[in-house]
């Protein structure tokens, strides 16, 4: 019966965890996780080199976006550029100068096919866009990456032939097959499809669209877990991300993802768990898909939740029976239902552009969400958490509060 006891805690430990993973991909869907850090064509050639996101902030060389009205407003008066590339060098991506050559010139092509003003060009580049030294605000940029590439207008992959500072060759086939290169392809695929992604590869390196991609390069970026990472436990790093992708496929189903969204629907068994491998997702892909199609139509089993459960082949016992679904989409429901009440928005929150309502910010969206979570409730783990901070809390010589 113990045994038993502490098999059903970790369960319901477990549920909680994924409906607080959920939670926090369905907050971040529409709100903008980091600030969008950028750098000027002009500057970037004077500089002649890529610089570290620290020296670019201390020489007054960035142009920091920080809330999504500025960053809407900048976006309607320049151009952006979101530049993804492999790294050179394990401390710096590019120290001979051969990726930062290749920018520049995919820059001047992109200026002239696409009639833009390089006076009013910004890129945003992994090197001095996130920050470098600070590890764990490192980690917030990292998991806004799907967001920086969607926002930009358009996206250069820079893959030309090189050498790796350790000797081996570098180009578009090795480009393809990095973990974090795939991460950044699938976001700026996720919103816009391929229309303004373009390529620099070859040598010497030349500038070509990828409209004619075709479904074997669009299986391959977004199997971004069976890519290759020199620290195998970046992968852990990119569930939420990956995740936050998958709602954007989920939400833009009818739209301009219902080809991408078609293809995740056609994936065979091995193919999902390249997407989405059952040892770092569980069923959390499955609990998003149930959570969003609730928010958006009023029933609790649906078409895309039971293409989900095929493709993944989650079984009852893996999924507790469905409770933790249903309690997901619970859990969305009661936080749809509080901002309605609240704001009386528009129908369908999550289809709208700003679900929180014109005056309601993210953090607010969080609030409720959490709110009017089961989550709530009380547990074993909440209630000691709760009395180690009120002794921490109490003045000396009362006893703390349960």
């Amino acid at each position: 019966m113990r045994r038993e006891s502490r098999r059903n805690q970790e369960l319901a430990r477990s549920r909680a965890n994924d409906r607080l993973h959920i939670a926090k991909v369905v907050t971040r869907l529409h709100a903008m996780p980091a600030p969008v850090v950028l750098m000027t064509l002009e500057r970037v050639m004077a500089l002649g080199r890529l610089c570290p996101h620290e020296e670019g902030r201390d020489r007054g060389l960035l142009v920091t976006l920080d809330d999504k009205e500025s960053l809407a407003s900048f976006l309607a008066d320049n151009k952006t550029i979101f530049v993804s590339h492999q790294w050179l060098g394990r401390e710096e991506p590019d120290r001979a100068g051969q990726h930062y050559s290749a920018i520049v010139a995919a820059c001047d092509a992109l200026c002239v096919q696409h009639s833009i003003d390089p006076a009013r060009l910004h890129l945003w580049i992994d090197f001095h866009s996130i920050p470098q030294r600070n590890s764990a605000v490192q980690q917030i940029y990292i998991d806004a990456l799907p967001f920086f590439a969607s926002t930009c207008h358009y996206f250069v992959t820079i893959a030309p032939t090189t050498r790796h500072d350790s000797g081996h060759l570098v180009d578009e086939t090795t480009y393809l097959s990095r973990g974090w290169c795939r991460l950044e392809q699938c976001a700026k695929l996720a919103v816009g499809g391929a229309k303004h992604m373009h390529i620099m590869a070859g040598a010497p390196p030349m500038l070509s669209p990828l409209t004619g991609a075709g479904h074997e390069w669009i299986l391959q970026i977004i199997s971004v877990f069976d890519g290759a990472f020199s620290n195998p436990e970046d992968r852990q790093k990119l569930v939420e991300p990956m995740l936050g992708l998958w709602a954007m496929v989920l939400t833009g189903r009818h739209g301009a993802n219902k080809e991408l969204f078609d293809l995740f629907c056609s994936l065979s068994h091995e193919q999902w768990q390249c997407v989405f491998p059952h040892e770092y997702f569980g069923e959390l892909p499955l609990l998003l898909a149930a959570t969003l199609e609730s928010s958006l139509a009023e029933k609790t089993e649906s078409s895309i939740v039971d293409k989900v459960r095929r493709i993944s082949q989650a079984d009852e016992v893996r999924l507790s029976s469905t409770s933790c679904v249903r309690r997901c989409q619970e859990d969305a429901r009661s936080a749809f239902s509080t901002l309605s009440k609240m704001q009386n928005p528009s129908p369908g929150p999550l289809s709208a552009s700003r679900p929180w309502g014109p005056r309601m910010s993210p953090e607010r969206w969080k609030g409720i969400l959490m709110a009017t979570s089961p989550l709530k409730r009380s547990s074993p783990l909440k209630r000691v958490t709760r009395h180690k901070q009120n002794i921490e809390s109490s003045p000396p010589g009362e006893p703390a509060s349960n």
